[in-house]
């Protein structure tokens, strides 16, 4: 099952995260970082893999 995971981080240090399996989740990853200062980063979003 994918996991859609958006990690949040200012100047090195971890802000925050967003994760969803969700169907819309990498869109709502996209939609998070684009609603915070500085944009969207095209790595921030990305996909993982959940091993079960």
């Amino acid at each position: 099952m994918p996991v859609y995971r958006l990690v949040i981080k200012r100047h090195g240090r971890l802000i925050g995260h967003f994760e969803s399996a969700a169907t819309a989740g990498l869109d709502d990853s996209r939609d998070i970082a684009s609603r915070l200062p500085g944009g969207l980063d095209r790595d921030a979003c990305r996909r993982s893999e959940v091993l079960e």
